[in-house]
């Protein structure tokens, strides 16, 4: 239906949000994960106007209304709804390291591999640095993708099953809930830092 609408060249928004909520419904009823309907409509929903000048491509004008909502409000419930962890549970023997390799993992060892890729990259003239973007702003950025919500807990799922999984699975996703706490405050103190030496100078 999507593509049909798509080679007709209708770009009216509300017909492609009905058949997207059509298509999530029955992928979800068929027992496939609902975000398959999301990864295939991404790609058959219309990224260019009509003529030029003319209507907005749906697609952008569906971002546009829905990311803030997505951003601050979808995928903040989903990550909690699905971390199913009890945050008041006891340690048990051998948490404490996978708390520890975790929080380091997504603080440290994310910041770190975002910066020397990037550093990598432009060294070798495979990519180039935004305008106006210097490398501590860089490094700051990657701080931020220490933030590992819903990939990170899915992993989690991965990761530990069986008998392992009752003894560190609530363990790993209380120590992604703190990672993501860490690296958020790290690099929006960064940021706060640069943008006040950018005044001073």
């Amino acid at each position: 239906g999507v593509v049909g609408l798509r080679r007709a060249r209708v770009r009216v928004p509300a017909v492609f949000v009905v058949l997207a909520v059509a298509v999530w419904y029955c992928t979800w009823q068929s027992g496939v994960h609902a975000t398959i309907a999301g990864v295939a409509l991404a790609f058959v929903t219309p990224f260019e106007a009509t003529r030029a000048g003319s209507t907005r491509p749906p697609a952008d004008v569906l971002l546009e209304r829905l990311h803030p909502w997505s951003s601050f409000v979808v995928v903040p419930l989903f990550a909690l709804s699905n971390a199913g962890v009890a945050l008041g549970a006891e340690a048990t023997p051998g948490s404490a390291r996978i708390t520890l390799g975790i929080v380091v993992g997504l603080v440290v060892g994310k910041s770190v591999g975002v910066t020397l890729a990037s550093w990598s990259a432009v060294r070798i003239r495979w990519a180039v640095l935004p305008d106006g973007v210097r490398w501590p702003q860089l490094a700051a950025a990657a701080m931020l993708a220490g933030i590992g919500f819903t990939m990170s807990l899915f992993i989690t799922d991965l990761a530990f099953s069986g008998h392992e999984a009752a003894l560190f699975a609530d363990a790993a996703k209380r120590a992604i809930l703190l990672a993501s706490v860490v690296a958020a405050l790290a690099g929006s103190a960064a940021f706060v830092v640069l943008a006040r030496r950018r005044v001073e100078a």
